[in-house]
């Protein structure tokens, strides 16, 4: 099923930390609705937007919005970062984080365990991140917050929680994530 993942609740709970945080040439990964790719527009210290995902219907509808609001921004489909080549300031990545249910869903699967997709983001994105660069990453306590910490340490990556949100089945996290 190819469908675009609407904004819910872990995309405005994002949206705040895109508000504060992103800064220069920003790349949207997994841009959905394109939610944080139109979020960042609005930040001043932002200079350039890309924004990417694997799903054609959700690169065409960021593609459509951006220029019905006249927010420049460069738009592609990719696998993570298969399509890929810059580096950038400001990595942003609200992934699918659920465990795997079936039927699966391209907009919630992350993987068996719901952490394999995030796992093989990070161990790419640090060749696409700039020296001061900052990755904005979403996840869930059904990812399990532990394997994720885990992932970060063992990638090298220095991180803090940033912000979080408690609703009636999971908690959300907001990790701010550099290299050492």
């Amino acid at each position: 099923m190819n469908s675009i993942y609407e904004p819910r609740e872990d995309s405005f709970l994002m949206e705040k930390s895109v508000i504060k945080y992103a800064f220069g040439k920003v790349l949207d990964m997994g841009t959905g609705s394109g939610i944080q790719a139109i979020t960042s527009a609005k930040n001043k210290k932002v200079t350039s937007i890309f924004a990417s995902d694997i799903n054609k219907e959700a690169v065409t509808n960021t593609l459509e919005v951006a220029i019905s609001e006249g927010i420049p921004l460069t738009v592609i489909q990719s696998d993570l970062f298969k399509n890929i080549k810059e580096k950038f300031d400001t990595i942003i990545f609200n992934p699918p984080y659920l465990p795997t249910q079936e039927p699966k869903e391209l907009a919630l699967d992350g993987g068996e365990k719901g952490h394999e997709l995030i796992e093989k983001f990070l161990k790419q994105a640090k060749t696409h991140l700039n020296k001061n660069g900052i990755i904005l990453l979403l996840f869930s306590s059904l990812t399990n917050k532990q394997k994720i910490d885990e992932i970060l340490n063992t990638n090298n990556y220095q991180f803090k929680e940033i912000d979080k949100l408690k609703l009636d089945f999971e908690e959300l996290y907001i990790y701010k994530i550099n290299k050492k």
